[in-house]
């Protein structure tokens, strides 16, 4: 039953990448869609899901520790053994170490959650995604920083980073129904009515857009190192992540299965955005992103008809 859900889904994925092989979708048509995912349709998909339910207890926010507990133990623990098998220098560490933990949950994880689990499923997601950014790319700026020996503030990275966080259109979106979540007040029926129809557009085309712009990234570098990362993110992070969940947080079982599922998701396009502003470890960040993305057809579809079973 899983499949049925699970491979449509990435059959989006694969329909965007055979179109934007081609001359139908010019590199600025991949831009222009996947900024109306990112800015447009996505933000107003958050919106509507957080206006329409309740404010999370305190219950709900042990997701946090289960997939928060999970993705910092595997950083650590890539970070380390990085050094001791490929003898990286600390800065192309942050950024291996990146790549085990950092999932496409935009793109990818809220159109499977989505599809899976409806608006149900979205909100255990919003929750991770709200700490996603600030966590992860905070910690690997700073490792960074202290790799290269730089005197920049601590202080000042955390400002940064969360100065970006704050222009990020998905956290603007989560942050404007806020208010209504927490007095309860009803969206008027034309505002939700048009919030459905754009949110309706938000899977389809983050999934189309994916998959377009993976064209753009080809195979390189130490691939040794690529697929231990790919093996990290698709293997290690989702069973680290399900341990705490189940044993340590004891979540309820789909919230155990839409962390659990987070965590599964292949490597996301962050990291070699970042791998490429800082001009460190892009190759390998590219390889890893591109192999994890294609691998998650497979390993991401037996994991939830695993957990379903």
């Amino acid at each position: 039953m899983t499949f049925n859900i699970v491979l449509p889904v990435f059959g989006l994925v694969f329909c965007g990448y055979l179109v934007g092989r081609t001359k139908i979708l010019t590199p600025e048509g991949i831009h222009g869609l996947t900024n109306f995912v990112f800015y447009v349709a996505i933000p107003v998909l958050m919106f509507r899901t957080v206006a329409r339910n309740e404010l999370p207890g305190l219950n709900d926010l042990a997701i946090i520790g289960a997939y928060y507990c999970g993705s910092l133990l595997l950083y650590f623990a890539a970070v380390v053994g990085g050094q001791l098998v490929f003898r990286l220098p600390l800065d192309q560490l942050a950024i291996f170490g990146m790549g085990s933990i950092y999932g496409n949950t935009v793109m990818l994880g809220l159109p499977l959650a989505y599809a899976l689990y409806g608006e149900a499923g979205v909100l255990p997601m919003l929750i991770i995604i709200s700490f996603h950014n600030p966590a992860f790319i905070t910690l690997v700026a700073l490792v960074i920083e202290i790799g290269r020996g730089h005197n920049k503030s601590k202080l000042a990275i955390i400002y940064a980073s969360l100065k970006t966080l704050a222009a990020n259109p998905v956290v603007i979106g989560i942050c404007l129904a806020l208010p209504l979540m927490i007095f309860e007040w009803e969206l008027p029926k034309p505002v939700d009515r048009f919030a459905e129809l754009l949110s309706a557009a938000a899977a389809p085309c983050a999934l189309f857009a994916l998959g377009a712009s993976l064209v753009e990234y080809k195979i390189a570098g130490k691939l040794n190192q690529s697929l231990t990362i790919v093996v990290l993110k698709l293997v290690v992070h989702p069973l680290l992540v399900w341990l705490f969940a189940t044993y340590v947080f004891e979540l309820t079982p789909m919230w155990v299965a839409v962390a659990t599922m987070t965590a599964a998701l292949p490597t996301g396009a962050n990291v070699f955005i970042y791998a490429s502003g800082y001009g460190i470890y892009v190759a390998r960040a590219t390889s890893a992103t591109l192999i994890s993305t294609g691998l998650s057809v497979v390993t991401v579809a037996v994991l939830l008809n695993w957990m379903a079973g």
